[in-house]
């Protein structure tokens, strides 16, 4: 009985379930034919996203049937099964297929959306929009697979914020005709944006690309927005891949503020007409500017990590670097190349760093080029540089090399302390070869390693130098064409001094066409002028610097040559010793320096200073013929002054006393003479022996006894310093040659 009760429950159950199962089927069935006449009707297909797949579920050749209709296509949270083929489709109405999924291939390339279009949701096997145009605008959202957008035409809004890109997206030679919104974007997969055509606001701010991204040869007629906020990185797009803006045209504002570029970005020959600013972006491995051509750039506060070139680089406005403290400091870490750039104005601000070496071969910097506070870690380069207008290098510390040879300063030329700190240079500095075209000034410098200024033009109006040189400092063959003040105030007269000081330093065949003023430096090591041309020279009127000898060691001064000079003859030729300055020794820095005194009617000194160079030359005589320049010396004076005649006064005076004694002549025509013509005879017999030749007649007295020794050592005498007498009162020996 019990078995046979429930056999029957058993096969009443199995009957109710086919009756539900084929009840279900039938409302499914119907479900889904309401579902697709509403499409073919154009009214809305709403499903809420909570129930099952199953009941959610359309066909995709209904929606391909609805738009062959020409309906509106209003979808929500539907499952799309099969292959979606509106390829070439022209849509009149609204197509918007919103939060739904996609199980199948999307294709609507080349298709013509009139009207307003939405598509959302999950697309699993492809979405093809390649060629597609958006009349009136464009949404998309959720995540795409195997996106293709190339090609496609926006005249509306693109709107793609928070979408997500996986295997691939393309967007090649799309052209948005309104504003595009990739904000908070995800791609995935590698991106390309080549040749796209931004006509509205591009924003892509809070982007993230996973993989590669390339925008080559993309055009931004109105703002692009990668950043924004550079204190809130996760605010602003992240690059976690290689980047490339190469070609990129930005017309408007480019704004990469506080975006992340976690590996390498290109932007070559890119172009921007307006600001364009990376403040406060983080480039954490090699980027690439090369022949950029930019019309304003802000890079305060941006990291450079790995190697970064500007080669070639054209800014026709400001390029800003590290100026705003809250911007951060703008700090490159490895190479830098700035080699062939032009900018209009270059600020290079107190928040600028550089950690490793850095180029600027060969670049021109336009009406103003300020480096202020920077700091050099390593060698900088600015050969063959053009400095167009004003150049301000203000309280800059060059820890490592620095070259500025063949720079051409075209402008105004300012090397000097800020208000914070020196400027400084640390290790080998050259500017060899420079132009310097207006006025240079180097005030409050410190010069640590050795300085090069060989063959440096200087064709500036007024030239200041006014610093420490710790090493030596070469001037060789350099050209002043202006007033030249080293460690003394401009355009005072006499100039006032102001303390600077040389270790040694090297001025050999330079030029100075105008006045070069020394007055206030302090020449700590060796001084060398050989060669050089002077209009005016000044030294310390003193021989004083600040209480301290202007000149502490050898100066060499042949060949120097100058028509005016202001100095300490003694400071300037005698160290404190009492030795001889002038090194080696040579006759030409004497003669010129007493040709120069004597023009400017200082007779005394240059005596002086004749008398301090036959003393050097006595003493550089062979022992052979010292002894006649230690007689000229001790004896004339070496014919300065009055002491040549005053000797040749002396011996006539004592010839003619000696000759006057009794006894000491004897005269034929004359006896018992009395003491009158004894006197006018010892004068004549003094006169006639002090000739050092007889005259053509006899003279009636003669000496004798003991009167004929003082006759002959008179005549022995008179053949010395007669014929010294004759050269000086000929000049041949005097001190200052014809």
């Amino acid at each position: 009985m019990l078995e046979a009760i429930a056999a029957r429950l058993g096969r009443l159950l199995v009957l109710a379930a086919l009756l539900f199962l084929a009840t279900t089927t039938i409302a499914v069935g119907q479900f889904r034919e309401d579902m697709h006449s509403k499409l073919l009707a154009g009214e809305n297909v709403f499903f809420d996203q909570r129930q099952p797949r199953e009941t959610r579920t359309i066909k995709a050749e209904w929606i391909r049937d609805a738009a062959e209709k020409n309906v509106p296509i209003n979808i929500l949270g539907a499952v799309v099964l099969g292959n979606l083929d509106l390829s070439y489709h022209t849509f009149n109405t609204r197509v918007k297929i919103v939060a739904s999924t996609f199980e199948n291939n999307v294709d609507f390339s080349y298709s013509n959306f009139k009207n307003e279009s939405s598509f959302s949701g999950e697309f699993k096997n492809g979405a093809n929009f390649e060629g597609a145009n958006f009349q009136n605008g464009a949404g998309f959202g959720g995540a795409f697979t195997n996106a293709n957008f190339n090609g496609i035409t926006v005249n509306g809004v693109f709107e793609a914020t928070q979408t997500e890109f996986t295997v691939g997206a393309t967007f090649q030679r799309a052209k948005f005709g309104g504003d595009v919104r990739f904000t908070a974007a995800k791609f995935l997969t590698q991106a390309n944006f080549d040749l796209c055509e931004f006509r509205g606001n591009a924003a892509f701010s809070q982007a993230d690309f996973s993989k590669s991204v390339t925008f080559e040869q993309a055009h931004f007629w109105a703002g692009a927005g990668f950043g924004g906020l550079p204190s809130m990185k996760q605010l602003n797009a992240k690059f976690q891949a290689r980047a490339v803006f190469d070609r990129a045209i930005f017309d408007y504002i480019a704004d990469f503020r506080g975006v992340t570029f976690e590996e390498e970005v290109s932007f070559r020959w890119t172009k921007s007409n307006a600001l364009i600013t990376f403040e406060g972006a983080l480039f954490k491995k090699d980027v690439e500017f090369f022949q950029v051509e930019l019309s304003d750039v802000n890079f305060d506060g941006s990291a450079f990590r790995g190697k970064a070139s500007f080669e070639g680089t054209h800014v026709t406005g400001a390029a800003g670097f590290g100026r705003s403290a809250s911007a951060g400091v703008c700090r490159f870490y490895q190479p830098v190349n700035f080699a062939d750039v032009e900018i209009g104005i270059a600020t290079f601000g107190r928040y600028t760093e550089f950690k490793g070496p850095v180029v600027f071969d060969a670049a021109t910097f336009g009406d103003t080029s300020g480096f202020l506070d920077v700091d050099f870690d390593s060698s900088v380069e600015f050969a063959d540089t053009r400095f167009t207008g004003t150049a301000v290098f203000r309280g800059v510390v060059f820890h490592d090399k620095a070259d500025f040879r063949f720079a051409r300063f075209e402008g105004t030329s300012v090397f000097g302390s800020s208000p914070l700190r020196q400027l400084e240079f640390e290790k080998d500095t050259s500017f060899s070869g420079a132009v310097f075209e207006r006025g240079l000034t180097i005030v409050g410098a410190k010069f640590l390693g050795e300085t090069y200024f060989v063959g440096t033009k200087f064709r500036s109006s007024t030239t200041v130098i006014t610093t420490e040189f710790h090493s030596s400092a070469d001037f060789r063959q350099a050209q002043l064409q202006g007033p030249a003040y080293f460690g003394s105030e401009v355009r005072t007269e006499p100039a006032k001094s102001t303390t600077m000081c040389f270790s040694s330093v090297n001025f050999n065949y330079a030029i100075f066409e105008n006045d070069a003023h020394f007055e206030g430096a302090r020449f700590e090591g060796s001084l060398s002028l050989r060669g050089t041309q002077f209009k005016a020279l000044w030294f310390s009127p003193t021989g004083q610097v600040d209480g301290h000898e202007q000149f502490s060691s050898t100066i060499d001064l042949r060949g120097a040559v100058y028509d005016r000079i202001e100095t300490d003859w003694k400071a300037l030729l005698i160290n404190s010793n009492g030795g001889r300055r002038q090194e080696p020794y040579d006759r030409q820095p004497y003669v010129q320096l007493q040709q120069a005194l004597k023009s400017a009617g200082l007779e005394g000194p240059a005596d002086d200073v004749y008398l301090e160079q036959m003393k050097n030359e006595t003493h550089a005589r062979r022992w052979n013929s010292r002894w006649y320049y230690l007689i000229y010396g001790k004896v004339f004076n070496y014919g300065v002054g009055a002491r040549p005649w005053l000797a040749v006064a002396l011996i006539f005076a004592l010839g003619a006393i000696l000759f006057s004694l009794p006894g000491a002549t004897t005269s034929e025509r004359y006896t018992g003479a009395t003491l009158l013509p004894r006197i006018w005879a010892g004068m004549g017999l003094s006169f006639r022996y002090l000739l050092p030749f007889n005259l053509p007649f006899e003279s009636a007295w003669k000496p004798r006894g003991w009167a004929v020794h003082v006759a002959n050592s008179i005549r022995l005498i008179g053949w010395i310093l007669i014929p010294i007498l004759v050269l000086i009162v000929t000049g041949v020996i005097h001190r200052s040659p014809k």
